[in-house]
């Protein structure tokens, strides 16, 4: 994977000590969700979880009315 501000951007990871080939491997799959490889819809969490997904704003306000976050 290429681009134009960083040619090996696997690289980058490696300073904050991720081993080489990890942080190619991820560099790899992050650059493919970037440029929307992957941006179909599937079903995958209602075939999981049996319900359909909900929006990740509805999953927070459902966290914090319970005190997820409360320390």
């Amino acid at each position: 994977m290429s681009c134009p501000v960083f040619p090996r951007p696997g690289l980058i990871l490696t300073a904050p000590g991720w081993h080489a080939a990890d942080a190619e491997d991820f560099a790899d799959t992050v650059g493919a969700i970037r440029r929307g490889m992957d941006s179909q819809v599937s079903d995958g969490v209602q075939r999981a979880l049996g319900r359909p997904a909900r929006d990740f704003t509805e999953f927070v306000k459902a966290v914090v009315a319970a005190g997820g976050w409360n320390s």
